[in-house]
């Protein structure tokens, strides 16, 4: 294998890496890491949210999970792209995954802290029109 830029012979366990470094970026703002049919390294999915959402309420947070069907797939050190479900599917790569976002309460629910609480800008320039 060679990159195209150069003409120099890329390292597969190079780009293995980096495609692992990558996967765990991606997957924190919600791809989904799966292995690549192709090269087996660390690869990723995206899709779409679908269904209602489950929300476990605990003391200090606030859990969502959201079901996803991926719908687009990438491999970073092969090259591979794929999109759309039923090609995911054919691949083995297709099968739904869970999307899990937590929140603090007061973001979930939008509630304001007594400390933090401006009048102003809640009520805009009406609080300040005698």
């Amino acid at each position: 294998m060679f990159d195209p830029c150069y003409m120099q012979p890329i390292n597969k366990e190079e780009l293995r890496q980096k495609a692992e470094l990558k996967s765990k970026v991606l997957s924190s703002i919600g791809h989904h890491k799966v292995e690549c049919p192709a090269c087996q390294s660390v690869a990723t999915v995206i899709g779409k949210e679908i269904g209602a959402s489950k929300i476990e309420n605990g003391e200090y947070e606030v859990v969502v999970r959201r079901s996803v069907i991926p719908t687009e797939f990438d491999c970073i050190a092969c090259g591979l792209k794929i999109r759309g479900y039923p090609q995911l599917v054919a691949a083995k790569i297709g099968d739904y995954y869970t999307r899990r976002t937590t929140y603090s309460p007061q973001d979930y629910y939008g509630l304001i802290d007594p400390s933090d609480f401006d009048p102003s800008e809640y009520y805009g320039e009406e609080f300040n029109n005698e």
